[in-house]
């Protein structure tokens, strides 16, 4: 399998990634988003990871987090999209 790295600007910590499987759908992410549970609006950090995603154009499903959980990312764009509108 082909893992592509893509950078986030985000305000947690400089050189955060995340990781594409795009045969699978599937991003990794940690520290900026913990997929699974809610999503909270107001997370600057969940933000930027949802804006990463969208400027890559990325297809992505699943989002598996470092810290163990598993969601789709819709539930993140649903709730982030409101934020940008």
């Amino acid at each position: 399998r082909i893992v592509q790295i893509y950078h986030v600007e985000n305000e947690h910590a400089t050189g955060m990634v995340f990781a594409y499987v795009a045969d699978a759908r599937i991003a990794f992410v940690s520290d900026l988003y913990s997929p699974g549970g809610s999503v909270d609006a107001g997370n600057a950090n969940a933000l930027a990871f949802y804006r990463g995603v969208m400027a890559t154009g990325l297809d992505v499903n699943q989002v598996v987090g470092g810290h163990g959980g598993v969601g789709p990312f819709r539930d993140l764009a649903r709730v982030m999209a409101t934020v940008e509108d």
